[in-house]
């Protein structure tokens, strides 16, 4: 699966849901906007797709996510686990646990529960940009 079988909308919807992971904290470091526009590179997206996904409704952002196949939330979990681990710039890859102690964790629980993804357990992150 690759980022042409993601429609609009669903692009529009990881990156709105990756920027909540980024900013999770309260602010977006140096690694986590490097891995953002790297995201938004390979999508082959540009500055409207980016526009138009931080302008989407939060409600829609969720919708849009619940709706979609196990494969594709299973790319969304990446996203959001690679985000997770831009934070103080570490690396995106490796074994990945999403821990309720941190701010990235707690929001990523929050967006999983609403999207209807499992994010309970332990998970090898691939160095793709997936």
């Amino acid at each position: 699966m690759s980022w042409d079988d993601f429609t609009r909308d669903e692009k529009r919807a990881v990156l709105k849901s990756a920027a909540y992971v980024a900013n999770a904290d309260g602010h977006i470091n140096y690694s986590e906007d490097q891995y953002f526009t790297m995201l938004v590179m390979v999508m082959k997206g540009d500055a409207s797709l980016v526009k138009d996904a931080m302008d989407m409704w939060k409600m829609n952002m969720t919708r849009t996510i619940r709706n979609m196949s196990q494969a594709k939330k299973d790319i969304v979990r990446n996203v959001w686990l690679k985000m997770m681990n831009r934070r103080g710039g570490g690396t995106m890859f490796g074994r990945t646990v999403v821990s309720s102690s941190t701010d990235e964790g707690k929001t990523i629980i929050s967006l999983a529960d609403s999207c209807g993804i499992d994010v309970s357990g332990e998970y090898d992150v691939d160095s793709s940009i997936f």
